[in-house]
């Protein structure tokens, strides 16, 4: 959470850093992607403190909800080695069989911040995918397709990233028949 008074900085901070994450290159491979134009949507500076697990929505295992086409993109402003608050992932396969036991509800008060038993009943590897991440990474994933939580910070240490959400522009178009 951002203290009262820093969204103008966060709009300044967000928009000087989107013109560096959208450069040409990453601009082509989001046109190859989507074989069409994107949309970036929402952006936030996001700072996670180390009560995240009382005050944070994303320490929990999730699916973000069914956008067509969506995919988060996280700039990390500071490397992970700094602050442990990493983002874990699960592949799209072990996904859907944890998403066919309810392992991963939509409901907040039912959401786990350890899956390792569903894991285990399903006879599935319980290491999820992580990266050491250096400031300047950016990690881009599916979110409704791919279980992730956010690990909480290790005490008196903050993350800083800024997400975006990039959509198809026909994810946003109407259609009249």
């Amino acid at each position: 959470m951002l203290p009262p008074g820093a969204s103008e900085l966060a709009t300044k901070i967000i928009s000087e850093l989107e013109v560096f994450v959208f450069n040409r290159d990453i601009r082509d491979f989001f046109s190859a992607f989507y074989q069409e134009d994107f949309l970036v949507k929402w952006p936030l500076l996001d700072v996670v403190s180390d009560n995240a697990l009382e005050t944070y929505l994303s320490t929990t295992w999730h699916c973000d909800g069914p956008m067509k086409g969506l995919l988060k993109c996280f700039l990390y402003l500071n490397p992970v080695s700094e602050h442990g608050c990493n983002t874990l992932i699960i592949d799209e396969v072990r996904t859907r069989k944890l998403q066919s036991v309810n392992a991963l509800p939509l409901e907040l008060e039912r959401r786990h911040t350890d899956i390792s038993a569903f894991l285990q009943t399903l006879g599935l590897p319980e290491t999820p995918i992580e990266f050491d991440l250096c400031a300047g990474d950016l990690l881009i994933f599916a979110p409704h397709k791919l279980a992730h939580r956010c690990l909480p910070p290790r005490a008196g240490k903050m993350r800083y990233t800024v997400c975006f959400s990039v959509f198809p522009e026909s994810a946003f178009k109407c259609q009249i028949s």
